[in-house]
């Protein structure tokens, strides 16, 4: 398909979008929804390093208004077991960091991290952070 007019860029058959206004998990998910887009399923190595880049550049764009988290669309409700993506795509890839994912009692939400070497991260799904969309 085509991408919106504006900020998308296109990848595949697929459109992405950064965006540094800081939102909890549910107000990106909902702010995506308004574009008929989902956070971002990520699938491999390269689309994560994709992501990644835009997710920089939208950083670097916007100045200190954008934080190094991203969250992406992978939710967890069994305390870390299973995996799943918003978009219903199956969770054949992960980038997790070192140590994460950590504190699976609480924190639902995966988001991406921009600092180098970094990975996945997952948070509590109510922190407002900036957040990739997927259409």
């Amino acid at each position: 398909g085509t991408c919106p007019d504006g900020s998308w860029t296109k990848r595949g058959s697929y459109c992405y979008l950064a965006e540094c206004t800081p939102r909890n998990a549910e107000q990106a998910r909902e702010r995506c929804a308004s574009y008929n887009a989902t956070l971002a399923s990520v699938h491999d190595l390269d689309e994560h390093l994709f992501i990644d880049q835009l997710c920089k550049i939208a950083s670097t764009t916007y100045g200190k208004t954008c934080d190094n988290m991203f969250y992406l669309g992978l939710t967890t409700n069994d305390q870390g077991q299973t995996w799943v993506w918003d978009d219903g795509t199956p969770s054949d890839y992960y980038n997790w960091d070192v140590v994460e994912p950590d504190s699976l009692t609480l924190e639902y939400c995966a988001v991406l991290n921009v600092v180098p070497n970094k990975g996945w991260a997952n948070i509590l799904c109510n922190r407002e952070e900036a957040f990739i969309c997927k259409r």
